[in-house]
């Protein structure tokens, strides 16, 4: 079965504390547009889906979803933090992926529901 945006959705906010609402907010403070755009550029990599897909998901035009993974593409070649957090959450996405058993989607449920820390879930995966 395939991610879909919402997976990615999910564990970037409880990567970074925020909720989904945050991420999808118009709210343009670094530490909410950064985990989003970091949210865009993984949406695109591991769903494989549009532009104008992700801009509808997101609430955003397919241009500002475009933006924000060549943001992300830039960053990752300067700062080795950043690089660090999107390897990690994209490890965390494939592993996903690749055992998106009812299991797993429960804990991402739970990821969403605030019922569980993002260190407690990468034990958990």
């Amino acid at each position: 079965m395939k991610l879909t945006p919402k997976d990615v959705e999910v564990v970037v906010a409880s990567r970074f504390k925020l909720t989904l609402d945050q991420i999808r907010s118009l709210d343009q403070h670094f530490k909410i547009c950064r985990p989003r755009q970091i949210a865009m550029f993984l949406a695109r990599e591991v769903t494989g889906k549009s532009f104008p897909y992700l801009g509808r998901h997101f609430g955003r035009d397919h241009s500002t979803v475009y933006n924000g993974c060549r943001r992300i593409r830039q960053i990752i070649g300067r700062s080795q933090k950043i690089a660090g957090i999107v390897d990690e959450l994209r490890e965390t996405l494939l592993t996903l992926e690749a055992s998106k058993t009812a299991e797993t989607r429960a804990l991402v449920e739970r990821l969403h529901q605030g019922e569980v820390s993002w260190h407690q879930q990468r034990e958990a995966v």
